[in-house]
């Protein structure tokens, strides 16, 4: 018996195995990891935060300055993240007292690990170096009420 024989007597024996190998196949040929940058608000002022030290000294100066700290936490796979982002960047227009950061989940893991991040979107808002309030999923209204009530 060649090998094709073999391998055709397994599969058809154990179907299990033709759903595993479908599924691999599946994701090796059609999935492909999300890359680049999504759309974005025109001359919006979010800072993209790529690791611990650029956020941590983002969010040294704006408590100098006594301004809120807004941060999107996304990944480039998430829909969500994506819907949000235009309307987020429009919001640090809207808000120029208040800063508005993004870190990329996949690529600052230690920043996420820090602040127990399950799932994304989620945005954290920051007062004097310290977390004082936080949203999981999209929701402009709620968000904008949030930075509203603890921006002055």
């Amino acid at each position: 018996m060649d090998l094709f024989t073999q391998f055709s007597a397994l599969v058809t024996a154990n179907p299990l195995i033709s759903i595993v190998i479908a599924f691999f196949c599946f994701r090796f040929f059609f999935f492909k990891p999300a890359t680049g940058k999504f759309e974005e608000y025109p001359g919006n002022k979010v800072i993209d935060c790529a690791n611990k030290d650029a956020f941590q000294e983002q969010v040294k100066r704006a408590t100098a300055e006594k301004k809120l700290v807004v941060v999107d936490f996304y990944a480039l796979w998430c829909g969500p993240c994506r819907y949000a982002a235009p309307s987020y960047g429009k919001m640090s227009i809207d808000f120029e007292d208040v800063v508005f950061l993004k870190v990329d989940v996949d690529q600052n893991r230690e920043v996420t690990m820090d602040n127990k991040i399950n799932a994304m979107p989620t945005f954290i808002l920051f007062k004097d170096g310290t977390m004082i309030d936080r949203i999981t999923g999209w929701n402009e209204s709620k968000l904008r009420t949030l930075i509203e009530r603890y921006r002055s």
